[in-house]
């Protein structure tokens, strides 16, 4: 796996791990209950956005290295 690929992925994987700190996070942030629940709902939006990014980005990389250490062909 290249390095620029590592990095996407651990940057991917901090934005959702983010993004799920914040949706825990803003109804104890003294918003008013409209503004809370808006931000949390675009928050949850952009936490499956970034899901379906990690598995489409993640996902292929995690199936050749599962295939190449199964199948002993190391690259």
């Amino acid at each position: 796996m290249s390095k620029a690929k590592l990095g996407v992925s651990i940057a991917l994987l901090v934005a959702y791990v983010l993004s799920w700190v914040l949706v825990i996070l803003v109804p104890t942030m003294g918003f008013t209950p409209q503004q809370s629940d808006l931000y949390t709902s675009y928050l949850l939006i952009a936490e499956e956005v970034l899901l379906l990014t990690c598995v489409i980005v993640i996902g292929p990389m995690f199936i050749m290295d599962m295939k190449s250490k199964l199948t002993g062909s190391d690259k």
